[in-house]
């Protein structure tokens, strides 16, 4: 996205040049977004001093709904707009005019780190989701513990052999547990 032709048919050409396909190109920020949102490439190339909507709004909002590997191009080497730029997760910044191998370079870094970034982000919520069942199969260890008076070793072997017979995750099974434990728990009954 750049509000000048030229420079974008010269991006174009050059990215064309070390082998990356240009899908769309963009002459403001709404643009941008609009075409974010709707074809999810790989890369954006931003350029922060555009008419409707500046770069780094445009890049803020794709990141937060689309989220790829972002890199702003400008005419401007300036520290203020570098670490805003830093805050919205940008991955790289480019003082024009580029040459087809800074852009090559700073592509291929830029898929690597967002790569990393989405990988990062899954193993967090595969951590978060395993703890959360977790604590689930705990409780629902307890309330067999508390009604049946198994020990915990049977407990959990018991929701284990549950989960196996029905085919469905332990989660699940703790979780009608603990659903069928609200139900038949008296309603003063604090535990």
């Amino acid at each position: 996205a750049d509000d000048e032709e030229v420079t974008r048919q010269v991006l174009t050409e050059q990215i064309a040049m070390v082998g990356y396909e240009v899908v769309a190109q963009a002459c403001d920020g709404n643009e941008a977004v609009e075409m974010a949102l709707a074809l999810k490439p790989e890369v954006g190339i931003l350029d922060i001093n555009m008419p409707v909507r500046d770069g780094l709004d445009a890049a803020r909002e794709i990141m937060e709904r689309a989220p790829m590997a972002l890199i702003v191009l400008t005419g401007l080497y300036d520290l203020e707009l570098i670490e805003r730029a830093n805050e919205l997760g940008v991955f790289a910044y480019i003082v024009k005019p580029a040459n087809a191998e800074t852009l090559r370079a700073t592509i291929e870094v830029a898929l690597r780190r967002f790569e990393e970034l989405q990988a990062t982000r899954k193993e967090a919520l595969d951590l978060k989701e395993a703890l959360a069942t977790r604590k689930q199969v705990e409780r629902a260890k307890g309330v067999l513990m508390q009604r049946l008076g198994l020990s915990e070793a049977d407990a959990f072997r018991r929701l284990q052999r549950e989960s196996n017979n029905q085919s469905r995750p332990l989660k699940e099974i703790a979780e009608a547990i603990l659903i069928a434990e609200g139900l038949i728990r008296p309603p003063n009954d604090p535990a």
